[in-house]
């Protein structure tokens, strides 16, 4: 019988598949319709409109305040935890890093309380 082996090149292909579909494509037509009015022409006017405008830069801010709020609660959380399992030399180190794993693997049991 003959066994099949995969190049790192044949494996990547999914993943440069899935990055050209819902990274690349999606920037590109960010990026289109960013600098485009109605009429397909070039402008920037789509640009000064959002920077002049407050409620989109309240939003703007908003954001960046959550993301910055959001990574240092994660950085709080994760580097203790991650320092005392890498030090710790509990035999059950594999089952509490696998329970904070399966734990944080959907995103609403990290955020909602039980």
């Amino acid at each position: 019988m003959h066994r099949r082996t995969f190049s790192r090149k044949t494996l990547g292909i999914p993943y440069a598949i899935f990055l050209l579909l819902f990274v690349a494509m999606p920037l590109l037509v960010l990026v289109y319709y960013a600098f485009t009015n109605g009429q397909g022409e070039f402008t920037v006017m789509n640009l000064v409109g959002f920077f002049t405008n407050p409620n989109t830069l309240g939003t703007l801010f908003y954001s960046f305040g959550v993301a910055i709020v959001t990574t240092v609660v994660c950085l709080l959380l994760a580097y203790p935890t991650a320092y005392i399992l890498a030090i710790s030399k509990w035999k059950s180190k594999t089952v509490i890093l696998l329970l904070f794993v399966m734990r944080c693997g959907s995103i609403s049991p990290c955020v909602l309380p039980r």
